[in-house]
């Protein structure tokens, strides 16, 4: 069984954090816990977990933590949040939550324009 997460506190510190080293480490942690929970039931837990609970703020009507990754420009925690994204678009189910994201910062940018 994997302890659940408080995503609201999680969320929270990831849009107020500003210790790059400390971002790395959060977005590694999320990454690590889906790739290394079991295939099936414990792996589509955490998927679902994340997508319920908006681990990376999409749904948010704040800036989302993809906006402030790109925003930022911490090298290292960019990278890491990249490799999420990227297992995350590599699952069926999390594609859908991922264009949510998309759509949402082009939409800001056309906005900006």
């Amino acid at each position: 069984m994997i302890t659940p997460l408080d995503y609201s506190k999680l969320k929270e510190y990831l849009l107020n954090c500003n210790d790059s080293t400390m971002l790395y480490k959060i977005i590694y942690e999320i990454r690590y816990r889906l790739t290394h929970s079991h295939k099936g039931p414990q792996r589509n837990y955490v998927l679902y977990s994340y997508i319920k609970n908006d681990v990376l703020g999409i749904d948010s009507k704040q800036n989302s933590i993809i906006d402030k990754f790109l925003n930022l420009g911490y090298a290292q925690a960019a990278e890491e949040c990249s490799a999420f994204i990227n297992l995350l678009a590599g699952m069926n189910v999390s594609a859908q939550y991922l264009i949510k994201s998309l759509v949402n910062i082009l939409l800001k940018e056309v906005n900006c324009l």
